[in-house]
């Protein structure tokens, strides 16, 4: 076999302790094994992500806060935990819809507020350009940016970015000496998904990857 992948369960294990590595690679089954595939969030990460940074209008938090309410995303409820922290009035949205590796859309106070990635703003004819510059400096420091919109209007940005876990850096330095290559597989975008990569030392990664499609990517 040249290739052998073994997903988040067996990269979770992993984590928790190094020596497991030379237990699992010491079995007849995992013999010829060269690459792992391991997800971020949960795996290499906490899982708890937190607001890092958030540029624009004042009550970007607030907006952001009230949709993201109706989401179970992690993302979301690091949004709403900020909003909570700063005692945030939360306001009623309606027809809320969460759109698959994009982010959301509602209806709040009769403005339509879209929040997610630059493919939902520019599918929806909003040109995130002007916030470029912003955007590419946060994700560069590994962080994942939101873009929220008013009525077509870009109100502002939300940066949120989540901990590594303590044996992340560890565990994959100590499968390189085994002579096994790592990938991370993420729904980010390239940018932040490298900028994480290359705090753990990750050899590649499949970014921008929906999670029914991940099975398909590997």
């Amino acid at each position: 076999i040249s290739l052998t992948v073994i997903l988040a369960i067996g990269m979770q294990q992993i984590l928790r302790r190094k020596a497991l590595v030379r237990r699992l690679l010491a079995a007849e089954t995992l013999g010829s094994v060269n690459v792992i595939c391991t997800d971020k969030t949960g795996t290499l990460t906490e899982g708890k992500p937190v607001v890092t940074d958030i540029l624009g209008d004042k009550n970007v938090l607030q907006i952001a806060g009230s949709i993201e309410n109706k989401s179970e995303h992690s993302l979301a409820q690091a949004i709403v935990n900020k909003a909570q922290e700063e005692k945030i009035d939360l306001l009623p949205v309606q027809n809320f819809q969460a759109i698959a590796g994009q982010g959301v859309s509602a209806v709040l106070q009769d403005k339509k507020v879209l929040l997610g990635t630059r493919k939902l703003m520019t599918d929806n004819r909003i040109d995130p350009s002007a916030w470029e510059e912003k955007i590419v400096k946060l994700e560069n420091e590994g962080k994942t940016v939101m873009i929220l919109a008013t009525n077509n209007n870009i109100a502002g940005l939300i940066a949120v970015a989540d901990t590594l876990k303590d044996y992340s850096k560890e565990a994959v330095s100590a499968l390189h000496k085994m002579g096994i290559k790592t990938i991370m597989i993420t729904g980010d975008n390239v940018r932040t998904a490298k900028a994480i990569a290359r705090q753990v030392g990750i050899d590649n990664v499949l970014a921008d990857v929906l999670p029914e499609e991940k099975a398909a990517k590997i």
